[in-house]
């Protein structure tokens, strides 16, 4: 037969097992950051003022030690802020590339209409017009026949 003991913890091996996870709020209060259930979530001082409250799910673990806990958020922060600056990357990119795409084709298209010019009045036609026609196709850029 079990005792309150054994049904105690039981109940805690339970709970534990299931390993919730909960907020972990940081803000700035008076001017310091504050890692804190309380002061953050109640949005009071300069966190209700500024809105910059961030929200963390931390485990049970993580929540009662709470240098582990700050520094999960910082790496999670981290994580945050590389993944930001790395899509800023890939946004310039392609915008790069689309631009430099773009002035290929422009350039293609008036080199051709250059040798087609040439063309029509020497009536000579010449490997060069050829090779702008596939640089057009293969750069996907419209060209007039």
């Amino acid at each position: 037969m079990m005792n309150t003991t054994h049904l105690l913890v039981a109940a805690i091996a339970m709970a534990t097992a299931s390993a919730p996870s909960f907020a972990v709020y940081k803000c700035n209060v008076g001017g310091k950051t504050v890692y804190s259930d309380t002061q953050c979530q109640a949005g009071t001082g300069d966190a209700r003022i500024n809105g910059n409250v961030s929200t963390y799910q931390l485990t049970r673990k993580d929540h009662y030690d709470m240098d582990r806990a700050v520094d999960r958020i910082h790496a999670e922060e981290s994580e945050r802020n590389y993944q930001r600056r790395m899509d800023e990357i890939d946004r310039k990119y392609k915008s790069a590339a689309e631009e430099t795409r773009k002035n290929a084709c422009q350039y293609f298209n008036n080199e051709l209409d250059r040798v087609r010019e040439n063309k029509r009045v020497t009536g000579y036609s010449s490997e060069y017009e050829n090779r702008l026609k596939l640089h057009l196709s293969q750069n996907n850029c419209r060209y007039f026949k």
